[in-house]
């Protein structure tokens, strides 16, 4: 299984739609920056994963190649790829802890866990079996992305919103100069990561490490046969 020229279609898309967005941002069409933006986050977070298969992290199945076709479980990556490739400022805390004597001891923050969680019990499971429970401890910002909320704001940015009463719900020209500006940023930041994993040089080398021992961990058993229910 060769999956390089996919990983390098996903990259090339994701910095065509980066350009295609800031464009937009010029000539503040920002509904649609916003939106492209976000576009262009879901094919690094693609990028991300298929990284990962390569490296035997995670199997390559059927499952799992019907998972980066959901929207809301590439934005479930986005939280991995945003722990794993933060602004420079936390890349360079990293660092001077991990230069320190002893080393600051790597631990999986919250969200991250609760977000590999979904996508694995969740999301996998949906899509294995046609049914997942929901674990009560998986709240938070992850849990919110799993319900949509990112794809949410992506079609309020894209679509005008009707109510359930028939009148007006939502405009895509309330996105503001700010959100769209935000989305770009984040868009840059996912690209940064997408391209470090795949050429091998990931700067939260620690975090790196201790995240594909639990992604391991967590869908070492993706390949067998579900139990039925």
């Amino acid at each position: 299984m060769n999956m390089k020229s996919v990983i390098h279609g996903c990259l090339k898309n994701g910095q065509r739609l980066i350009e295609d967005a800031e464009l937009l941002l010029d000539f503040e069409r920002h509904p649609s920056a916003f939106v492209i933006a976000i576009l262009a986050q879901e094919e690094f977070a693609k990028a991300f994963m298929l990284v990962l298969v390569t490296e035997g992290v995670v199997p390559w199945t059927p499952e799992m190649r019907k998972l980066l076709y959901s929207h809301d479980a590439k934005h479930l990556v986005g939280v991995l790829v945003e722990w794993l490739g933060p602004p420079w400022e936390e890349q360079h805390r990293r660092m001077k802890a991990w230069i320190d004597k002893p080393p600051t001891p790597v631990t999986v923050p919250h969200d991250v866990a609760v977000a590999i969680n979904i996508l694995r019990h969740e999301k996998i499971e949906r899509i294995r079996t046609g049914y997942a429970c929901s674990d009560p401890e998986d709240y938070g910002a992850s849990r919110r992305i799993a319900e949509g909320v990112r794809e949410r704001a992506k079609q309020r940015a894209l679509y005008v919103g009707i109510a359930l009463t028939g009148g007006l719900e939502s405009l895509p020209t309330k996105v503001s100069p700010e959100q769209a500006t935000a989305e770009f940023e984040r868009a840059k930041q996912y690209r940064e990561l997408a391209e470090a994993v795949s050429g091998g040089h990931v700067l939260s080398f620690d975090e790196y490490r201790l995240f594909k021992e639990v992604m391991r961990a967590v869908f070492a058993d993706l390949g067998a046969k579900p139990e039925a229910q």
